[in-house]
């Protein structure tokens, strides 16, 4: 069993996840390509085979910290309604890359939800 962080919106969708004309939360506060060294997109972090089930979050507050850059972006996610789901996953449903995780959703049980913030 592992516990995994995910931030979302106040929708409770991923950061990247835009609705009809509403931007997603992290084009809000942060303006570059969401694909680089820091932010990778899932075949870029080793993980090939993510399949639209999966959703995608840390196992280490440290990766959220390193994900999310500064604690000024933590701070503007936290503004804009970011929140940080946390989550206990069993093992086999984790997919791990060297940046982050992804995990099938409804094998999963939240167990806390707290803002961004709360890793500074």
């Amino acid at each position: 069993m592992a516990i995994i962080y995910r931030i979302v919106d106040h929708n409770r969708r991923g950061v990247y996840c835009a609705a009809g004309n509403t931007p997603s939360l992290w084009s809000k506060v942060y303006d570059n390509s969401w694909s680089n060294d820091r932010q990778p997109s899932p075949c870029n972090d080793g993980m090939p085979d993510v399949k639209d089930e999966h959703r995608f979050g840390f196992k280490t507050p440290e990766q959220l910290k390193r994900w999310t850059e500064s604690k000024y972006c933590r701070e503007l996610l936290t503004r804009h309604g970011g929140m940080v789901n946390i989550y206990s996953v069993p093992d086999k449903h984790i997919v791990e890359g060297r940046h982050q995780v992804a995990f099938i959703r409804r094998n999963a049980k939240l167990i806390g939800r707290v803002p961004v913030t709360h890793f500074d």
